[in-house]
């Protein structure tokens, strides 16, 4: 049955907004939305579907999720050197395997303000809180990520960033080649280990 109690431009909102929270995801809402701002309309279906999906994405993000706690958590470290950069550009993506976890501040308008969201091969699993709890479903994604997070604290932040930009030639922190000889020795370039504080060259 076709959803009557909203409008196209009300089902787009919605899964705007929990798009940029990182709930939503996948090619269908995508496209749906890509339509939307082509178009300027949604069939009945595509209103229904994209109002369901969007209230199921806010309804998982309410519920498990939604743990808070003042105490530091496991990954602290990682919020504080994230939260050097600018707010609106921080993210990390190491690929180790099979998997690619990204690592991203949400949003300082969204409803996780200082929180940071993680994905998994493009598939949203969890956040950061800013204290360093790790709060995500259980599943293989979550222990992919886990892992990460572990060797970077174990390792410690900046080294294990330098590490892997050394090891992969990628730059873990904008995700970019890394073609200057210098900085293929320090594992960063110079842009990022100005953003970052991190000594080079």
């Amino acid at each position: 049955m076709a959803d009557k109690t909203h409008t196209p431009q009300e089902a787009y909102d919605m899964m705007a907004y929990q798009v940029s929270e990182g709930n939503l995801t996948g090619n269908f809402v995508t496209s749906m939305m890509r339509q939307f701002e082509t178009k300027g309309t949604l069939s009945p279906k595509q209103t229904t579907w994209a109002v369901k999906l969007s209230t199921e994405a806010a309804h998982k993000e309410s519920d498990p999720m939604a743990y808070e706690s003042d105490d530091e958590g496991d990954y602290i470290e990682v919020v504080q050197f994230m939260k050097k950069a600018d707010l609106k550009k921080a993210r990390m993506t190491f690929t180790v395997g099979r998997l690619t976890t990204t690592l991203y501040l949400a949003p300082a308008h969204g409803k996780n303000p200082d929180h940071i969201y993680v994905k998994c091969n493009g598939k949203y699993v969890g956040k950061v809180t800013p204290v360093g709890h790790l709060v995500a479903r259980d599943g293989y994604y979550k222990m992919g990520a886990q892992a990460i997070l572990d060797d970077m604290v174990a390792t410690g932040i900046e080294t294990y960033v330098l590490s892997y930009g050394k090891k992969s030639g990628n730059c873990c922190l904008c995700s970019r080649t890394l073609t200057d000889d210098r900085s293929l020795v320090a594992g960063v370039g110079p842009i990022c280990a100005k953003r970052y504080g991190i000594q080079w060259g």
